[in-house]
């Protein structure tokens, strides 16, 4: 019964990521594009930290010695996941004009790839990333994040190709 459930979760989070994928953004006033982290990523976040600190003051109102290891696993786990997920929402930024895209990941690391330099394009599906290659480094960009159906409009744009072309729109 569980797995149904987390099944139906999964699908419905992912139905929702592609619709935001879908939606248009407009250029700021310099012409750039950015897109950023959903807003679901924050609310994951913010549930994950929530549950581990619950789990937290239980665990030390009412010690059980039989179970420490695993609860003391369980509550790094939530809040380990939702620091991760809130970095994401906080951090993640992808800046592109026709010039070049500058990404931004959950650590706070930027890098800049020139359109020209870039040698080829992959998709990986199950991790749904687009993955930038060139010379001296590679750039990935998640597809959950709103407005990604502009960044393939300038690859189609600019008559690049993505190996393993099957994105879920």
């Amino acid at each position: 019964m569980s797995m149904i459930i987390s099944t139906i979760i999964s699908s419905i989070l992912i139905l929702y990521f592609n619709y935001k994928a879908k939606k248009r953004i407009q250029k700021n006033l310099s012409g750039k594009f950015i897109l950023k982290a959903d807003i679901s990523f924050k609310w994951l976040g913010i549930i994950c930290c929530f549950i581990g600190v619950v789990l937290l003051n239980i665990l030390t109102i009412y010690v059980n010695k039989d179970i420490f290891l695993v609860a003391s696993l369980t509550i790094g786990l939530f809040l380990c996941l939702g620091v991760i997920a809130l970095m994401r929402f906080y951090n993640y930024k992808l800046i592109f004009d026709h010039e070049k895209l500058i990404v931004t990941n959950w650590l706070n690391n930027k890098k800049v790839v020139l359109w020209e330099d870039v040698e080829k394009i992959k998709y990986l599906r199950m991790y749904r990333i687009l993955k930038f290659y060139t010379k001296s480094n590679k750039v990935s960009l998640i597809q959950d994040s709103k407005g990604f159906n502009q960044i393939i409009k300038m690859i189609k744009s600019k008559k690049m190709k993505i190996k393993n072309k099957e994105l879920i729109f």
